[in-house]
């Protein structure tokens, strides 16, 4: 049986899991990973959902800049929550131009998946990491079965990764049976 919990997402659903939380009488920490604007939303969320006791977890700490224009003054370990309108503070501008990143010209390196089972068999997909869940379990494949591996194959500038790439394009597949590499010293 838990003592407490850990409580993110979003708004909406952790306010879901505040009531679930409230019901049962459990006390949880929210933890919301992100600068000051971050944090002082979890302070607002904190302050209206009854069982986040405990301190919320934000790691404010790992960033360059908290964004704000102003810091985030601590009193005896508690953040007042600010009263003023909207989260209750002034982003710093200049601050988010100077970390802006321009994703637009930015390709995704090009990899496909390659799931070999202890059988030899091998599928390979072209889907992305979060595609990859959906497609997987679509083609029935067996999941945690011994000696299998489900690992991404990087483009290595081959002919052979080049003909891989194109077969598994617009949600297609590549099902064939590879030899195992025998390991040195082995037979």
């Amino acid at each position: 049986i838990a003592d407490g919990f850990v409580v993110c997402a979003g708004a909406y659903n952790i306010m879901k899991q505040s009531a679930v939380t409230n019901e049962a009488n459990k006390p949880f920490w929210l933890q919301l990973v992100g600068t000051g604007i971050t944090t002082t939303w979890a302070a607002h969320l904190g302050a209206v959902c009854p069982q986040a006791k405990w301190p919320a977890i934000t790691c404010m700490n790992i960033w360059k800049t908290q964004l704000l224009a102003e810091p985030i003054k601590l009193h005896g370990g508690y953040y007042r929550v600010p009263e003023t309108p909207g989260l209750g503070l002034e982003i710093w501008q200049k601050a988010i131009e100077k970390y802006q990143v321009d994703y637009s010209w930015v390709d995704p390196p090009r990899h496909v998946y390659r799931y070999a089972r202890a059988s030899g068999e091998v599928t390979y997909y072209g889907s992305s990491k979060q595609s990859l869940h959906n497609d997987y379990p679509r083609d029935a494949m067996p999941i945690c079965e011994p000696g299998s591996e489900c690992v991404p194959v990087e483009d290595d500038g081959s002919r052979a990764f080049a003909q891989i790439w194109d077969a598994v394009q617009d949600g297609h597949t590549l099902r064939r049976v590879e030899k195992k590499k025998r390991q040195r010293g082995k037979k």
